[in-house]
């Protein structure tokens, strides 16, 4: 390669990237697809690798866990930046295709509406929820990590290590979530009462394909392992609302007023 100067620092350079700032020397013309492949290499980072952890997490989950654990970095994309990613681009679906969440979670919603005003308050708390979807995503996990912990301790891995399966596993669902909008969107139908359960059996799947011994055993902990996490959860939440009352009785009857 002839000898040229980088177009960033300036420095004399003979090969392909700059070896003092890493531009590269030949730069393609500003167009749509060369923008795209730049945003996805130096941004997302999703390449191949998106298609093959969506791939892969479909069909055996537990090796895709087992493969990071490893030290395997480069075949999928990381846990947290999995969740990140499909939690980022379901909120954005949400937005573009105008769908409201109160309507398309109504089945599950209805389930604890009793009265008007029981109706009104569950409008809200859901509405709240869509709203700081990513955050309640990511709030989750330690408890769900936790439980899986307890339950399979005796495995030999540690709780980061757990970490991992568990923003697998919970990320992944969120692809089901994806094809539940456009249902809802184009038929009026909505299938997001049944992304719950699937949702447990699936993390209870993982975990029959990620832990060693018998596979139906390792199935069931999963699920208690699942509802477990609630626990941990509501457990955290009562105490929440506990200290709460005692400490500040305004703020405690803003979020539970009473009913007359």
């Amino acid at each position: 390669m002839a000898l040229s100067h980088c177009i960033n620092c300036s420095a004399e350079v003979n090969a392909t990237y700059c070896c003092h700032c890493g531009q590269k020397v030949d730069v393609n013309r500003l167009k749509w697809k060369v923008l795209l492949s730049e945003l996805n290499q130096r941004v997302l980072g999703l390449d191949n690798r998106f298609a093959r952890t969506i791939k892969d997490l479909t069909v055996r989950p537990g090796k895709v866990v087992r493969s990071f654990i490893d030290g395997n970095r480069v075949k999928y994309i990381n846990p947290v930046g999995y969740l990140f990613i499909l939690s980022t681009v379901y909120v954005l679906f949400i937005s573009i295709l105008n769908i409201d969440m109160v309507e398309f979670t109504k089945d599950i919603g209805g389930m604890f509406q009793n009265e008007k005003s029981q109706e009104i308050e569950a409008e809200g708390f859901q509405r709240m929820l869509m709203g700081n979807m990513k955050i309640m995503s990511f709030t989750l996990i330690p408890f769900f990590a936790m439980a899986a912990y307890v339950v399979f301790r005796k495995k030999g891995y540690n709780l980061l290590e757990t970490s991992v399966l568990v923003f697998y596993t919970h990320a992944h669902p969120l692809v089901l979530s994806f094809i539940a909008l456009f249902v809802y969107k184009f038929s009026g139908v909505s299938g997001n009462n049944y992304i719950f359960p699937v949702t447990i059996l699936y993390f209870a799947f993982a975990c029959s394909g990620f832990y060693q011994g018998n596979k139906v055993l390792n199935f069931t902990k999963g699920l208690l392992s699942y509802l477990l996490g609630f626990l941990f959860f509501g457990f955290v939440i009562f105490i929440f609302v506990i200290l709460l009352a005692a400490i500040d009785m305004e703020s405690f009857e803003s979020l539970f007023p009473r009913k007359h």
